[in-house]
């Protein structure tokens, strides 16, 4: 799919020596280079795009505010007319979906075992075939503990048998219990209860992900 849809490497290059000319790093942030990204200030962005940018704050939630250019077309060097589809931020707003708030109890809307088992009509039905399994996988220093997960059934799935998890892959366990890799454990457990659970744990990083 990458190879597929991956730009023309002039076209990389031209956007790339587009970027440079403002002493700017050019960073792809996808195996083929079809998103680039480029960190940069407001006045140079408006060098670049020959726009003006405005920043607005959201009326009712004081903290989200944005930059943004909307009140003109921003301008690009014809060269680039059929190298680049699209550059944002700019004229459009981010979406803020508000949440829903209802009447409920302070007890309905906290997650534990029992009312995720209520609200997905699980219920009171648990595993009963030898046959049946399940997996968790983690990456990225998310580490399985079985003390964890023990204190997990004590404290909140007081109504389970405390089950094993049967852990796998070059990585499952660490110094220190990751707090997503744990959610995952123990809530795959508590909605599918009585079913053989596998916890694979992998070392390593993406490769084309700065960010881990």
């Amino acid at each position: 799919v990458h190879d597929l849809l991956a730009p023309k490497v002039a076209h990389i290059e031209i956007l790339t020596s587009f970027i440079q000319s403002f002493n700017l790093t050019a960073v792809p942030t996808t195996p083929n280079s079809d998103f680039i990204e480029v960190k940069t200030t407001i006045e140079i962005a408006e060098r670049m795009l020959q726009t003006k940018y405005f920043n607005f704050q959201h009326k009712k939630f004081n903290h989200i505010s944005v930059n943004r250019a909307p009140f003109g077309p921003y301008s690009l060097p014809v060269t680039l007319l059929n190298a680049i589809d699209f550059v944002s931020p700019t004229i459009r707003f981010p979406t803020i979906r508000t949440p829903l708030i209802t009447n409920v109890k302070h007890a309905d809307a906290v997650n534990t075992p029992s009312r995720l088992r209520k609200l997905y009509s699980v219920d009171n039905t648990f595993g009963l075939s030898p046959n049946n399994s399940q997996a968790v996988t983690a990456f990225l220093g998310q580490y399985f503990h079985a003390d964890d997960l023990a204190e997990f059934f004590r404290l909140l799935f007081t109504e389970a048998t405390p089950q094993k998890m049967i852990t796998k892959g070059d990585a499952p366990t660490g110094v220190t219990a990751g707090v997503e890799a744990m959610l995952d454990a123990e809530y795959i457990i508590a909605l599918g209860a009585n079913i053989s659970t596998e916890f694979w744990g992998f070392n390593g990083t993406a490769p084309d992900n700065p960010d881990n």
